[in-house]
């Protein structure tokens, strides 16, 4: 099971790199995997996005992060 959702995810990590262009932008700002999903874990502790695009805006620096609820 737990392989399972490990492959599910590794798949949908590289679909989104392939066809999504923020998601793709903002990885490369990042510069490791492990560094954008220490990004993401720590930006959303604090701030609450209305949608993915947001938040994805918000970690390549192309929008102002919203302010903390």
């Amino acid at each position: 099971m737990l392989v399972t959702l490990n492959l599910i995810a590794f798949a949908y990590h590289t679909v989104a790199e392939l066809t999504e262009d923020l998601w793709a932008s903002a990885r490369h700002k990042a510069g490791t995997r492990i560094a954008f999903f220490n990004h993401l874990r720590s930006i959303t502790v604090v701030l609450v996005f209305a949608s993915w695009r947001d938040l994805l805006a918000t970690l390549t620096f192309e929008q102002p992060p919203p302010r903390p609820p």
